[in-house]
């Protein structure tokens, strides 16, 4: 059992104590993912991740860093130009492991 087992263990325990829990929708949802991830093997976060899916995501909290950071926008454009062509141009695996 992993972590993200675990968790959507957590969670059916939580939502059978709190059936009426009004963001139940949202917890089944949490569990449901939890349960997908449990299924994956170390090499497959890489093929996931490198699917694009959630490059926008990335984008996104890297600008904000950047910018909670004090860096201008100018420096904030060229960063995330770069980050986009390293999105497109290596695999994930290879960047983690460089």
């Amino acid at each position: 059992m992993n972590g993200y087992e675990l968790q959507a263990k957590s969670y059916e325990q939580y939502l059978s104590k709190n059936p009426e829990d009004p963001n139940r929708e949202h917890i089944e949802k949490e569990i449901k993912v939890n349960r997908l991830l449990s299924e994956l093997k170390a090499e497959d976060f890489f093929l996931l991740f490198d699917t694009g899916a959630f490059n926008d995501i990335l984008k996104g909290y890297c600008r904000k860093a950047m910018k909670e950071s004090g860096i201008d926008r100018e420096k904030q454009n060229e960063v995330i130009e770069n980050l986009r062509w390293l999105l497109d141009t290596q695999g994930s695996e290879q960047i983690v492991n460089a």
